[in-house]
């Protein structure tokens, strides 16, 4: 009785089951050219000048579709043409018809562990050896392994940059970064991509002024420096961030002047911290446009008892939100012989955009 019930089954569901399999093996197929061109690619690159190693990764089905990544580790001596030519032959294959819809990803490793990692395609062969070219040179500019990567933009040249440590080297990137800036500054750069910098507890889009950087060295010899690499990707929900300070340059807005922010954070406010959080407070006074803030975490028992000390540097155009805290850290900076530019004033400057200034004269 059962065999016969099987047999139905089977004449019932067949062609099911015959259609399945045909697509499933046509799945089978199509990862079976994928993965043959790109053993066929790292061959090749393998045998080029400049590379140490090269290999490369696939998966078809993962969190994000199908993956392919193509690594190359760059001799000790190798040079920019050299590497160029492994990038072209990668992103040659990357551009085929079946891996181009992948998640793709071509990345260069040197003898520092710096990483040059390329998320977007379709960079022209000139603008790719500029950008390996000052990876290469700002690293060896800083005198630490620098980590690039290049992703989609929407705006031209249709990637953009964002540079950081590589590897656990967050520290030893920022000393580098604070001791040897103007070296860097000094680097031909003919990106025209938008880049971030992301340095430990530092953020800036573009490489900023001397004199913030210098600003950095200076707060950060009064206040540690928070770096949010070392935060974990998933904090439980009683997780407890660690105290110290974060600095961002950047434009705010596309009608506002590029300008600094000062952010210091702590668990708890302490009576023994003020002195250090004062000292900070004047060091970043002396600048402008500036926004500094010392955020306290509400206790336990009361998840609405943060703290905020603010003040700003430089004119407002919009409103200014205050408070007494606020006022009471410009009191603390007068204590101590600081009284922030004309302009400058405690609180947060809500700026206003110029359509809605001219809608309201």
């Amino acid at each position: 009785m059962l065999a016969v019930a099987a047999v139905v089954m089977v004449s019932l569901s067949g062609c099911s089951l015959i259609g399945d399999g045909e697509r499933v093996w046509g799945f089978v197929q199509e990862d079976f050219a994928k993965k043959d061109a790109l053993t066929a690619v790292v061959e090749e690159i393998r045998t080029l000048d400049g590379v140490e190693e090269a290999n490369w990764r696939f998966l078809g089905a993962g969190p994000n579709g199908g993956e392919a990544d193509i690594t190359v580790v760059a001799d000790d001596d190798a040079t920019v043409p050299q590497l160029l030519a492994a990038a072209e032959l990668a992103n040659e294959t990357f551009a085929g018809e079946d891996l181009e819809p992948l998640m793709r990803l071509f990345m260069i490793t040197d003898a520092n562990g710096a990483t040059l990692s390329q998320r977007a395609f379709g960079i022209g062969g000139e603008q790719l050896a500029d950008e390996i070219g000052y990876w290469r040179a700002a690293g060896d500019s800083l005198g630490v392994g620098l980590s690039v990567t290049l992703t989609d933009a929407a705006e031209e040249p249709g990637y953009s940059r964002e540079f950081t440590h590589s590897g656990d080297a967050a520290d030893a990137l920022l000393t580098a970064f604070v001791t040897n800036y103007d070296r860097l500054l000094a680097v031909s750069d003919d990106s025209t991509a938008s880049s971030m910098w992301m340095v430990s507890g530092f953020m800036a889009r573009g490489l900023p002024p001397a004199e913030v950087v210098t600003l950095l060295d200076d707060i950060r010899q009064v206040v540690p420096i928070r770096d949010p690499s070392r935060f974990p990707e998933n904090p439980p929900a009683d997780y407890v961030y660690p105290s110290g300070f974060m600095m961002g340059w950047a434009t705010r807005a596309p009608w506002d002047p590029e300008g600094i922010s000062v952010m210091i954070g702590q668990r708890e406010y302490r009576a023994s911290d003020w002195p250090d959080v004062v000292a900070a407070a004047a060091l970043a006074a002396a600048v402008s446009p500036l926004e500094f803030m010392y955020q306290v975490a509400p206790p336990a028992d009361d998840p609405t008892g943060h703290r905020m000390f603010r003040f700003f540097t430089g004119a407002c155009n919009g409103a200014v939100e205050a408070g007494k805290d606020d006022h009471a850290l410009v009191a603390a900076l007068a204590d101590v012989g600081t009284v922030l530019p004309e302009g400058g004033g405690a609180g947060m400057c809500m700026r206003t955009p110029p359509e809605q200034t001219e809608q309201s004269e």
